[in-house]
């Protein structure tokens, strides 16, 4: 397992989402998670199996974060595991009349635990709160 192979791939996908590139997306699932993997998420119904699945997805969780920024925080490992802190920062809209500093938008935080085979991510439990 290599701990950069993993971490560029974890780069590569943070910047291709900040960018909506689902192209590099879709390319980018493949190299970072295993076929079968399963990844439970704590704002889904169901768990998403597989890369298909996941961006069968992306649509929906694009429009659901409102093109939402995500920054990392923290990356580390231990054995073959894998957390991920990052924050989310929401997109800012543009002021309204009669809108106060508390209608901004909050930062959130996203945990991210990731069971790693090989290069690539198996499973991972994933939890983000506003």
């Amino acid at each position: 397992m290599s701990h950069e192979k993993i971490t560029d791939l974890m780069q590569q996908w943070l910047a291709a989402w900040n960018r909506a590139d689902r192209a590099a997306l879709e390319r980018l699932a493949h190299e970072t998670y295993t076929p079968d993997c399963v990844i439970h998420d704590a704002g889904l119904p169901n768990d998403i199996r597989g890369p298909e699945a996941l961006m069968a997805i992306y649509g929906p969780m694009v429009a659901q974060l409102n093109n939402a920024r995500f920054v990392y925080d923290d990356l580390i490992f231990q054995g073959d595991m894998m957390a991920i802190h990052l924050s989310v920062h929401p997109a800012v809209p543009e002021p309204q009349a009669g809108s106060t500093a508390g209608d901004t938008p909050k930062t959130g935080t996203q945990m991210s635990i990731c069971r790693l085979v090989g290069d690539q991510i198996a499973e991972e439990w994933d939890v983000t709160i506003f």
